[in-house]
């Protein structure tokens, strides 16, 4: 075991994805969501906009503020698109805001 892994050498932090860590299923696939949350939103919508569930095809994000609220809700065509694009393997088919 030690031989095989000095033999691939390094290898970056998180570069085998959450599924490495050894957790459940469904919690490594939260994390892989809002991981592609944040990377498709990008850090000030992420920070305003947490994901809270994904079920059925629908991402669930929080959103507190009412006029941050209004922001996310005209970009979502173009964040769910671009979510498709990157992260299709996700399942995710529609947004909805908490």
């Amino acid at each position: 075991m030690i031989a095989d892994r000095r033999a691939r050498g390094f290898e970056r932090v998180g570069t085998a994805g959450a599924a490495a860590l050894g957790l459940a299923p469904v919690r490594a696939r939260q994390l892989a969501v809002e991981a592609a949350w944040r990377r498709v939103a990008g850090r000030s919508l992420a920070e305003r906009a947490t994901v809270v569930d994904l079920s059925r095809g629908i991402l669930s994000l929080r959103v507190a503020d009412p006029t941050w609220r209004r922001a996310i809700d005209r970009l979502l065509p173009e964040l769910s698109a671009r979510f498709a694009r990157e992260h299709g393997a996700l399942g995710v088919v529609r947004f909805r805001i908490v």
